[in-house]
């Protein structure tokens, strides 16, 4: 299915219901855009990895203490 849309000045696009529903693209959302060819850009929507990565990073951040990082980055610099 294709169908042509407009290009505001402000550079917005709206996608049609039936475009969003066909691709399971749920609004409201966040779309990654991936410029492809020149005139072809990719839209995949990264809600879901958003929300997982956010989860994730707070797990493994509960604990983060910067001044115990700090020493760690100096040994690695010291070892290069």
């Amino acid at each position: 299915m294709s169908i042509v849309v407009n290009i505001d000045q402000k550079g917005r696009v709206v996608i049609p219901k039936s475009l969003r529903e066909k691709a399971s693209i749920k609004a409201p959302g966040k779309l990654l855009i991936v410029p492809k060819e020149t005139g072809c850009i990719e839209l995949v929507q990264v809600e879901e990895d958003l929300k997982r990565a956010k989860e994730i990073a707070a797990k493994k951040m509960k604990d983060w203490k910067e001044e115990e990082h700090k020493g760690e980055k100096l040994l690695l610099e010291l070892v290069r």
